[in-house]
């Protein structure tokens, strides 16, 4: 299946508005798909709603809808594809901050190295998680 043109309505500060496109096939990412929006010097966890020619129609907090160009967004990084620096949660809502990815070998898992960083009696701690176990990946 092919699409040829494709309109997407938004409402819009009390107004509905049409947008379209006909380049569907050179965009990235579909309607409904999660995003990694570079804005500013920090990295937001986005929603496409629509398209603006070859731009994107993201939902950026509750209410704001804005474009992006197609440099300014990218796939988010699975559990298993992080690095040092990046912030992690778990099932149970302890927040790491990752200091070393490795290879546990053994096991054929990707292990990180990480530091409790959301927790006032352990903060700074030392502990070791399995990429597996990785519920939630944090961006600024």
């Amino acid at each position: 299946m092919r699409i040829a043109n494709l309109t997407v309505q938004i409402y819009d500060k009390g107004e509905w508005k049409t947008l379209k496109t006909s380049n569907k096939n050179k965009l990235q990412f579909g309607i409904g798909d999660e995003a990694i929006f570079q804005f500013f010097d920090r990295q937001v966890k986005v929603k496409i709603v629509g398209y603006d020619g070859d731009n994107y129609v993201i939902k950026l907090g509750e209410d704001n809808y804005i474009t992006a160009a197609r440099g300014q967004l990218s796939t988010p990084k699975k559990p298993d594809e992080l690095e040092g620096g990046d912030k992690i949660k778990d099932k149970h809502g302890n927040e790491y901050k990752i200091i070393k990815r490795a290879k546990d070998y053994y096991n054929n898992k990707i292990v990180y190295f990480c530091r409790i960083i959301n927790d006032e009696q352990f903060e700074g701690k030392l502990t070791v998680i399995f990429a597996h176990c990785v519920d939630e990946i944090i961006y600024d």
